[in-house]
């Protein structure tokens, strides 16, 4: 029988991994131990292989590499990783805090560039390594990344509280997840947020600059010709308590307006009017005829994908279709999933409103028109 020991080599507890005696080497199951062998065996026969730090091997159906990350923080010192802290502060203020427009680093690529090169080589790996043990998957490692962004950043927070991005886009998240003042203020002394007057002059900045920013990316839909797409949403807010016996908890009517560009596709001009209208009219006899014909039946008894089989590699897989449903999946696996992320997104306007009549979608329509410069793109395309 095989011993429940994990394997001494890879230190894994798989079902294809152990040993008959624990420490023997020689009876070692496991697949890296046999790949390491085959690399062995290919360098003593003089075949040209890769290092065995750059050697992988598969376990478990999984791609492990025996050195995930370099290893060149070993020789640093503590004051070498004080000094990068603090390149890394001061960087990170020159970035960001002196131009209006630009955003943090928050990805994991991104962040080790930004690190690499603003005088912070090491700082990244280190904190990295010292959270990271050999036996994690893929997907723990990833997640250690994204934590080690965030340890960065509160150490940069705590050498200076200028540097405050994270902590405000963090204290911004847990407002929206009705966040009190007092929990906010905790979270300022673990380092994860910043003080509750701070977000709530960050809302107000992002509130009073948001007509500014809708007129900016209208007029740039404009004169690039960009696809811009209405979306007006309905939504129902509750109270925060809960219902009794007796008495239900109250709901708000919200009418949402907001718009989303595409760079990527061009918007279709709108053509004059007397090339829209037929000059002849439309005859309600061979409209009934034409509507009614064969041909037009035929095409009614056809689905989608027998009209257009080429939508079936991107919406129509059965397959896919069933795998999505069953892991909540709408659209990371399709082309249209850049369409579905709330990205070149802009609020219009939000206000109570029930759209259960024809002059409630008259008063969000007027609101909508309101906006000169939505008016015009209106007008042009």
């Amino acid at each position: 029988m095989r011993s429940k020991f994990p394997c001494s080599v890879c230190g894994t507890k798989l079902a294809n991994s152990g040993f008959v005696n624990p420490g023997s080497h020689e009876k070692c199951l496991c697949r890296p131990y046999y790949a390491r062998q085959i690399h062995a065996c290919l360098q003593t026969i003089g075949v040209h292989v890769e290092t065995q730090t750059e050697f992988t091997a598969v376990a478990g159906g999984e791609t492990t590499t025996s050195s995930q990350s370099s290893n060149s923080y070993l020789t640093v010192s503590g004051a070498e990783i004080v000094q990068e802290v603090e390149n890394l502060q001061q960087a990170y203020l020159s970035e960001y805090a002196t131009q209006k427009d630009a955003l943090p680093v928050y990805d994991t690529e991104k962040f080790k560039l930004f690190c690499h090169s603003h005088g912070a080589p090491h700082l990244f790996d280190f904190i990295s390594a010292c959270m990271t043990s050999s036996r994690h998957t893929r997907v723990r490692k990833q997640l250690n990344e994204k934590r080690t962004v965030a340890l960065i950043l509160q150490l940069c927070f705590g050498l200076s509280q200028k540097c405050s991005f994270f902590q405000v886009d963090n204290g911004i998240l847990l407002r929206f997840s009705h966040c009190t003042n007092q929990r906010l203020n905790t979270q300022r002394v673990i380092g994860t947020s910043t003080c509750s007057m701070t977000v709530d002059r960050a809302l107000q900045k992002f509130s009073s600059s948001n007509r500014t920013n809708v007129i900016s990316a209208l007029d740039d839909a404009i004169k690039n010709k960009k696809l811009v797409l209405m979306i007006d949403d309905y939504t129902t807010i509750h109270s925060t308590r809960r219902p009794k016996d007796l008495e239900t908890s109250q709901a708000n009517n919200m009418c949402t307006i907001f718009f989303k560009v595409f760079p990527d596709i061009r918007a279709i001009t709108r053509p004059p009017p007397q090339f829209i209208h037929n000059k002849d009219g439309i005859k309600p006899h061979d409209l009934a005829n034409e509507v009614c014909s064969e041909k037009q039946m035929t095409k009614l008894s056809c689905t989608f994908a027998t009209c257009l089989p080429e939508l079936t590699t991107s919406f129509f897989d059965p397959l896919l279709e069933r795998k999505r449903l069953e892991s909540h999946d709408y659209g990371a696996s399709t082309d249209v999933s850049s369409m579905r992320k709330f990205k070149n997104v802009y609020l219009v306007d939000f206000f109570m409103q029930a759209l259960k009549s024809k002059n409630d979608y008259m008063e969000a329509l007027n609101r909508v028109l309101n906006l000169d410069k939505l008016k015009e793109y209106l007008s042009k395309f």
